[in-house]
């Protein structure tokens, strides 16, 4: 018959709770548990970022200016914003228009140059 064995209840204060147990350690965890793993800072900390990232866009901020402002403002927004589209648009036309031009003044140029005395 086996023999029953003694569970002596005066060395149960001498287990390590705190033990890893043979497991890997948690990452962003030190021994000490000073390591971060709230999970509403990580997400609150994602959050930020994210809005950080689409909040300072210009394309936000006029979205918050045309909310923000009375009617009347908003209007002269939109027509500033259209008027700058238009300008820009003028211009990179005009670029590429006279761009083989600009080639040929500069080619004019370097050969003008070859015939004036140094």
């Amino acid at each position: 018959m086996a023999k029953k064995e003694k569970i002596d209840l005066d060395r149960m204060d001498s287990f390590d709770l705190e033990d890893d147990w043979g497991m890997d350690p948690i990452p962003g965890q030190t021994r000490d548990g000073k390591g971060d793993r709230n999970p509403v800072k990580k997400a609150g900390a994602t959050v930020l970022r994210e809005m950080g990232k689409t909040a300072f866009t210009k394309q936000m901020a006029n979205a918050i200016l045309k909310e923000a402002l009375p009617r009347s403002y908003t209007t002269t927004l939109n027509n500033v914003d259209k008027g700058l589209t238009s300008t820009r648009a003028f211009y990179a036309d005009v670029r590429k228009d006279a761009q083989p031009m600009v080639r040929e003044l500069k080619a004019l140029g370097r050969t003008l140059g070859r015939f004036a005395p140094t």
